[in-house]
């Protein structure tokens, strides 16, 4: 999942497995293909930097990082730099952090019968996402993740660990980062700056591209009463998903979850562009070779024959441009995996292409009442303002509260537009 996707994947068709995959990988490089070219607009938009100074409220900091190679005194060849742009609607600064001990460009190996490219971060990633995921016994977090954590943040916030202090005594307190390659799978809010985790301080979030900075074709939300879509199936034969979507739905008040064998791929589809908020709880199964292949399980559907599986292509045919937040309450659903081009591919990545404003899910597996607490909270605040952000923010800090173990309440993230619309049109006319 960390290595970049690419043509080179594909195998050697050494039996019928081997070839449903290939037959996969030629169907997701089509629908890549087919993506970017409905989206290729005449001329690059490109956003100046006063343009995006205005787009971003006073609290927010906007850090965009991309992996890079540079020359350095003392080695024959580039080595891997990691550069950080930072703006904030007063002024911007840019940072370069070199890493001595990698050479730049990305690492080509070969497994199988195909080759995978792979940047020297991601094994650093890995080991720390597995150390964060670990049991920490009587911990919060293990010793050599908390290490990790407290060595690697101001290489990953690209030397910005100095400016926190000031930005912060400024009034700045939301963190939105644009990462790049393997930095996706990295959580960033539990970064050590100043001894304390980034989430102290500041509520961090994501966006995939800049183009979820300038988003004016965005329509008014729907009303109230068309709120949440709450779906809920377990394939893996108990009721917990099912009782814990309950649950939630009950945090909106008036919303009527579907559940069990009433959740299929069908009715799910049909209820997602009528939605202000979509929550989806049920096993799912990535990818690797072909992550527009990603899937959720729901209900098998007798009528049409249909297995219950919903793919990330099915989410793509969907307009979603009135869903304010989608949460997913299932294994590492906020990965998929990125390209050369750090284009996103997978479930998370069709929900944003489809218009949805934002998504939430989990880094990595999570316990499920740490997730029903999690998300009932977002879903409480929601209902009292929709304010997303500020929802994320409560739910992050209340589920802490109630588990305080880093691989409890640090595995949920947010990506994409955090604003409400009244923020957007203000940022517009500023």
């Amino acid at each position: 999942m960390l290595f970049y996707l690419g043509s080179g994947e594909a195998e050697p068709d050494s039996g019928a497995e081997a070839e449903v995959r290939n037959l996969q990988r030629a169907a997701d490089r089509q629908i890549s293909r087919e993506l970017r070219t409905a989206r290729e607009p005449a001329r690059l938009p490109l956003l100046q930097l006063d343009e995006i100074q205005a787009l971003l409220p006073e609290e927010t900091v906007f850090l965009s990082l991309f992996f890079s190679q540079v020359h350095h005194q003392g080695s024959t060849n580039p080595i891997m730099a990691l550069q950080g742009l930072a703006v904030t609607r007063e002024g911007c600064a840019h940072r370069t952090m070199m890493f001595p001990d990698f050479e730049g460009g990305l690492v080509r190996m070969s497994k199988a019968g195909h080759s995978l490219n792979v940047s020297p971060a991601a094994i650093q990633i890995a080991t720390l996402r597995r150390e964060i995921t670990a049991d920490p016994l009587h911990r919060k977090v293990t010793r050599a993740a908390q290490q990790f954590l407290a060595d690697d943040s101001r290489s990953y916030l690209a030397g910005f660990t100095e400016s926190l202090p000031s930005w912060l005594t400024q009034g700045k307190t939301h963190l939105c980062v644009w990462p790049n390659g393997p930095l996706h799978y990295l959580p960033f809010h539990l970064l050590t700056a100043n001894g304390r985790p980034m989430a102290d301080d500041w509520t961090v979030t994501q966006v995939p591209s800049l183009s979820f900075l300038s988003r004016p074709d965005r329509p008014a939300p729907p009303s109230p009463r068309q709120g949440l879509a709450a779906f809920a199936f377990d394939s893996g034969g108990t009721d917990s998903l099912e009782a814990h979507t309950a649950r939630i739905a009950a945090s909106m008040g008036d919303a009527d979850p579907v559940l069990g064998t009433a959740a299929t791929p069908r009715r799910f589809l049909e209820a997602l562009p009528n939605a202000r908020y979509i929550h989806v709880a049920a096993h799912g199964s990535h990818n690797e070779w072909a992550p527009w292949y990603q899937c959720l399980f729901l209900a098998p559907d007798p009528e049409t024959g249909d297995d219950g599986r919903v793919f990330a292509h099915d989410i793509l045919r969907t307009d979603l441009r009135g869903v304010e937040l989608v949460t997913m309450s299932a294994c590492e659903s906020a990965l998929g995996r990125f390209d050369i081009n750090d284009n996103l591919h997978g479930l998370p990545a069709a929900f944003l292409s489809a218009g949805a404003a934002a998504i939430v899910g989990c880094l990595w597996p999570v316990a499920p009442d740490v997730a029903t607490g999690f998300f009932g909270t977002l879903y409480e605040q929601l209902a009292i303002d929709p304010n997303r952000r500020t929802a994320f923010r409560t739910a992050q800090s209340l589920t802490r509260a109630r588990h305080p173990g880093y691989r409890d309440w640090g595995a949920f993230c947010f990506i994409g537009d955090w604003r409400t619309t009244t923020d957007i049109h203000q940022g517009a006319t500023a």
